[in-house]
């Protein structure tokens, strides 16, 4: 009985202290959850934190790139200007070079004309040697320098004697005083005959003529039935037998008409 009444004591003298059971356990929970909270706090501001700092970096990231794109829309505009410039420059060129292109062909043009009026003079001069060769070219040959009177027709003669020289390239005959024998046979007129300074015959191949073979006092290829070279006493390129002969006896050397001297000449054409 008085340990009921102890223990009944002893439980209000805890109700009324406020130790009782149930506020114990309401310390225990709210501590524990204090402590809960207190953990959710602390996580709360690690990742705060965290956050912070990620927040801190990609501003650093915003402002880079900020800077970067700053600095390549500071390019792009320079290369934009340089560009333009270029462009200028090359406009400027292109039309530099086509004003140099049409004084170019405007230039040529004109030495075109004087080139043709060139050709012209040249082809009228020739033309006028030619015949002023042709015309002398008879009187001229080995004329002798005697009489001083005469230097300047001389010089004349030699003159008009290496124009034609020049411009036929190789004389084949010359006969101008009958002291070369030109009644020679077919070898001779191969090889070739006489004195190069006097009268010579000089043929190193003998071809056809007009269509005529050529005839020696020893070789027949006429077409006359007979033997013209033996019978006119001079190698040539016969038919039947011929109009103008140059290498019969000296005295009736024939071209047209009776002449005393002669020279043959070849040029390629």
């Amino acid at each position: 009985m008085e340990f009921m009444v102890v223990v009944i004591l002893s439980f209000l003298l805890c109700i009324c202290n406020g130790n009782g059971p149930s506020t114990q356990s309401s310390e225990k929970a709210e501590k524990k959850e204090s402590r809960s909270i207190q953990s959710d706090i602390n996580v709360l501001k690690d990742s705060m934190h965290e956050l912070l700092k990620r927040v801190i970096k990609h501003e650093n990231e915003i402002s880079s790139l900020k800077s970067e794109n700053q600095f390549l829309t500071n390019k792009i505009e320079n290369e934009r200007r340089q560009l333009s410039c270029d462009i200028n420059v090359l406009h400027e060129n292109t039309n530099e070079q086509q004003q140099a292109l049409t004084d170019t062909n405007t230039e040529i043009i004109y030495l075109n004309e004087t080139v043709e009026e060139l050709r012209n003079g040249v082809d009228k001069l020739e033309e006028l040697q030619r015949r002023r060769s042709e015309d002398n070219i008879t009187e001229c040959i080995d004329k002798p320098d005697i009489e001083s009177n005469q230097e300047r027709k001389n010089r004349d003669c030699r003159d008009i004697q290496r124009t034609a020289i020049r411009r036929w390239k190789v004389v084949i005959q010359k006969r101008f005083d009958g002291s070369v024998d030109f009644n020679q046979n077919w070898l001779e007129c191969e090889n070739g005959f006489g004195n190069i300074n006097g009268e010579f015959w000089f043929v190193n191949q003998l071809n056809d003529h007009n269509g005529y073979m050529f005839s020696a006092k020893d070789q027949d290829n006429d077409t006359s039935g007979g033997h013209c070279a033996a019978h006119y006493q001079g190698p040539w390129w016969y038919y039947v037998c011929y109009s103008a002969n140059l290498n019969i006896p000296f005295g009736k050397m024939f071209w047209i008409d009776t002449i005393l001297r002669s020279v043959m000449m070849i040029r390629k054409i």
